[in-house]
């Protein structure tokens, strides 16, 4: 199987494509409805509503309210995909802002974003499509790239193979597109075709603690991730994932790395969600509907809450501290 090079029209066809702009391929991009894991996260995790009021198919979204945040936030992983996954013309889409502009009336001044000079340049390099970093942004971009660079697992070449080539294939059972985009797919496993292969992703991370990458694998939905990787590269291709790692490298010095290996049972719960995902969308979009939290078909009433026992256990000591400290009984 190869892969096939999108020609910029919607995808009707199953497969892996290659030159597809991220921005797109979570957009419109196929002839019918389409999802990806964090799509599926925000259905499962949050609600249909919460997927909805961002969802590139409500033609009444607002801009998520904490998208320049998010920008921001994943400006600094996506220049690090983009370095050290070798994707082609890193200055093209990303630039560094300089550290001074000079004012008409004060000479070299300290950079500002609020300088009418700075807007202007900020102005030019979204027109351009260009990113920016900061000095700072590209010195932690280098030492995490060199702290990659020097992981065990990545020089045998865990991370090489084909980069940010998307999968698209339909739901047997809604008829949903899904869609999947590994940070890279082993060539071999094309080229060859029905054999397994060992699938990784790299991820950046404040670090590298075990807490820390716990906490992620679950908040960040890496283990349904894994597994929508797993599902489009055997629907699609008849590569069966024989293993999964997520490439973990910390933001802040000393930028160390941690390749962990998802479980096979991880990803099997990952399964679970995706399929729990796809029902629930398949009956909003045949409903017409997106409910909040609780709210469904099958409940439209009020819930019942109940004190857990931990809550029952705390307030109990609260209550007997208290009859002791004034003799009640």
């Amino acid at each position: 199987m190869k892969p096939i090079k999108w020609d910029g029209q919607k995808i009707t066809q199953p497969g892996i494509y290659s030159g597809i702009p991220i921005d797109l391929y979570h957009g419109d991009i196929c002839d019918g409805p389409s999802v990806s894991s964090s799509g599926l996260g925000k259905i499962v995790d949050e609600s249909p509503a919460d997927y909805w009021a961002t969802s590139y198919m409500n033609p009444e979204r607002e801009d998520d309210e904490d998208a320049a945040d998010e920008s921001s936030a994943l400006l600094l992983g996506r220049a690090v995909h983009h370095l050290i996954l070798g994707e082609k013309n890193f200055k093209s889409a990303f630039v560094i802002q300089p550290q001074t502009y000079t004012s008409e009336k004060d000479g070299e001044k300290p950079w500002s974003n609020n300088a009418k000079v700075c807007k202007e340049w900020h102005a030019e390099q979204r027109r351009a499509g260009r990113a920016v970093l900061t000095k700072s942004d590209a010195e932690t971009i280098i030492g995490m790239a060199k702290s990659v660079g020097r992981d065990e697992m990545v020089q045998a070449g865990i991370l090489k193979g084909l980069i940010e080539h998307s999968i698209f294939w339909k739901d047997k059972k809604t008829g949903i597109w899904l869609k999947a985009r590994p940070d890279n797919i082993p060539a071999y496993a094309i080229a060859e075709g029905g054999r397994s292969a060992d699938i990784s992703d790299l991820k950046t991370i404040i670090n590298v603690q075990w807490k820390t990458i716990d906490k992620a694998i679950e908040d960040r939905g890496y283990y349904r991730q894994a597994a929508l990787n797993r599902l489009g590269l055997r629907e699609v291709g008849g590569i069966d994932v024989s293993s999964f790692t997520l490439v973990f490298v910390g933001k802040k010095k000393p930028w160390s790395t941690r390749p962990i290996i998802l479980k096979p049972g991880s990803l099997d719960k990952g399964d679970e969600v995706i399929r729990v995902g796809l029902d629930v969308m398949a009956r909003c979009l045949a409903d017409k509907a997106w409910p909040g939290p609780g709210r469904g078909p099958a409940r439209d009433i009020a819930e019942y809450a109940e004190l857990s026992e931990w809550a029952v256990n705390r307030i109990d000591a609260r209550l007997q501290r208290l009859k002791d400290t004034f003799a009640i009984k």
